[in-house]
């Protein structure tokens, strides 16, 4: 169950058990984390907080009962978690503009009152798939250093002629995975071009390139599309993320913080499971921010 899936349960157990006492912790369990990670988490994708959003859809619901269902006052403060007439018409006046008693009142049934609908979750797909944020170990790669892209593939492919890569994590089918990493140490890009090891050897002919355990925001990427959108829509992402990480930026330029790596893994073009439609993962790196 994905994040918006676990928001979605949240919200069919709040409307169902909208007039209970619902209780935070509880609440928190349905979405499968901690309260204070459940808080932030609702108040992110929402834009207000789960008491907020609560709030909100028991007095639209106690108008209804008080305009349609004609139920004292009283009883609609009582049902809907007030524990006096006074505090539920204070809430009631500041959310629907008029008292309980004037929504009751035929005479001002042309005044409307204010409606908050059940919330809906829903996932926009824009130049990638779905957003992956994944906690990573270190991972170790073989291969070979450059300052320039192109010729960096071109040593890499040269050396693969002739020497062999041994530890290589490889797939089901014995197909391993091409990784190009960006990584800014001096201020200016240098790139690394290998494969993932599960060990080094002091001896090999080879380069090593350790890039540090971390958070991950990871998309899929579609190379028989223009990129340009694409990244363009990854900074979108991150721009929209700062609140709750702290942002790296990747642009077609190959722009991004100083110090810090971005990884484009590929599978082999002519084998492994984006042989035929072209689709790389990006990783880019994300620190996770706690207050």
């Amino acid at each position: 169950m994905n994040t918006l899936e676990r928001l979605k349960a949240v919200i069919s157990f709040v409307e169902k058990n909208i007039t209970e006492k619902l209780d935070l912790n509880h609440l928190a369990e349905i979405a499968c984390c901690s309260p204070y990670n459940f808080q932030r988490m609702f108040a992110f994708v929402s834009g207000m907080s789960i008491v907020e959003y609560i709030r909100k859809r028991r007095l639209t619901l106690a108008g209804i009962d008080l305009r349609q269902n004609n139920i004292k006052v009283i009883d609609a403060a009582m049902k809907y978690g007030y524990h006096s007439p006074v505090s539920f018409a204070r809430a009631f006046q500041a959310f629907h503009g008029i008292t309980p008693s004037e929504a009751k009142n035929s005479n001002v049934s042309d005044v409307l009152l204010k409606t908050f609908p059940r919330m809906t979750f829903q996932i926009y797909i824009k130049e990638f798939n779905d957003v992956k944020i994944v906690e990573k170990d270190e991972v170790i790669l073989i291969g070979c250093h450059g300052e320039n892209v192109g010729d960096t593939w071109g040593k890499w492919e040269s050396m693969t002629d002739t020497r062999e890569i041994h530890h290589g994590v490889t797939d089901d089918d014995g197909h391993s995975a091409g990784h190009e990493a960006r990584f800014y140490p001096d201020g200016g890009e240098h790139v690394f071009v290998g494969v993932e090891v599960t060990q080094t050897d002091p001896d090999s002919a080879w380069e090593y390139l350790k890039i540090p355990a971390g958070t991950y925001a990871i998309f899929d990427i579609d190379q028989k599309i223009d990129q340009s959108p694409q990244f363009h829509s990854i900074n979108e992402w991150l721009d929209e993320n700062k609140n709750i990480y702290r942002r790296f930026v990747w642009d077609a330029d190959g722009h991004i913080s100083a110090a810090d790596f971005v990884i484009c893994m590929y599978d082999h073009r002519t084998a492994g499971k984006y042989a035929q439609s072209q689709i790389m993962e990006m990783w880019i790196p994300i620190e996770k921010i706690t207050i």
